[in-house]
């Protein structure tokens, strides 16, 4: 996921929520110097009793350990690039698809592609080492071209490293590949429609409003076929960040993490400019973003 770098901005509705309190997040860690604020998501909620649920025995409980500890791992990858780069995060929030970082850093292209790429890098290192875990180096498979009927059969270790395997895969996949904001894929994807359209912010967000519902009918259908919960949430989460950026008053604001426009500006905008713009030195110092922005 993403990190976003001004509290006090509301993108696509995730910041008035955390100033309103009204997210209905579990708070499972306060934070101190070392590691930052952790939250659940009520998404990794739902996707766990689901998993538990659907698969009574143990692997449902292990699957969800696993599933936790990845994108406990992801997210951390980003707060450790933050600090690389000169900045802090506060707090993570996560679900199943990674999470949420709130850091503060200078958020120039270097920087932005360092943190953007942490993530997904922690992921494909866990890949790895669960295909090593699982044996994948050391098997070898002797097939008979003439018959056509082959089963594999692997041991239940075998069969959770691989499956925590193409878990990491799915969720760097995802974060890479699927342009539905917080994921990281938004980063790029937003800054490259900013340019194209004659860096207008509105018009990208409009854009990332239809490409979060194509990807919400793409997963809807995947669901319906699967039956498989991540995908369940990924589907009904691509919709309600669609159902976010619409209920947005302003699409010139995040989470497109590009300057704001002033151009694009109406009353209702209360924030004139994001990080992008904002002195980095101003919100080390202070902790906390030079601008001030009321509730609509």
């Amino acid at each position: 996921m993403t990190a976003l770098t001004q509290r006090n901005l509301s993108v696509a509705g995730h910041g008035q929520a955390e100033r309103d309190g009204n997210d209905y997040s579990l708070t499972v860690y306060k934070g101190n110097r070392l590691l930052p604020k952790i939250r659940l998501h009520p998404t990794i909620i739902f996707y766990a009793v689901v998993q538990i649920v659907l698969y009574l025995s143990g692997f449902g409980i292990v699957s969800v350990a696993i599933l936790l500890v990845t994108v406990f791992l992801h997210e951390m990858g980003h707060v450790a690039a933050a600090r690389l780069v000169g900045g802090h995060t506060d707090e993570v929030l996560l679900w199943p698809l990674g999470g949420l970082a709130v850091s503060w850093y200078d958020r120039t292209i270097r920087n932005k592609l360092i943190v953007t790429l942490a993530g997904p890098m922690v992921n494909g290192i866990l890949f790895g080492l669960w295909f090593l875990a699982g044996g994948a180096s050391f098997k070898e498979w002797d097939f008979d071209d003439e018959d056509n009927d082959i089963e594999i059969n692997l041991t239940d270790w075998e069969g959770l490293c691989f499956w925590a395997a193409a878990l990491n895969l799915w969720i760097a996949g995802i974060n890479l590949l699927i342009p539905v904001y917080p994921l990281d894929a938004s980063c790029w994807t937003g800054q490259l429609f900013y340019r194209c359209l004659c860096r207008s912010a509105r018009n990208a967000g409009l854009v990332m409003v239809w490409l979060a519902l194509l990807c919400g009918l793409f997963f809807l259908l995947l669901s319906l076929v699967s039956l498989d919960p991540l995908i369940m949430v990924v589907t009904g989460w691509c919709f309600y960040q669609m159902y976010l950026l619409l209920r947005a008053t302003q699409l010139n604001l995040p989470p497109l993490g590009i300057p704001v426009d002033k151009t694009n500006r109406t009353p209702k905008d209360l924030s004139a400019f994001n990080a992008d713009v904002t002195p980095t030195n101003r919100i080390l110092n202070i902790g906390r973003s030079p601008v001030q922005s009321e509730r609509i």
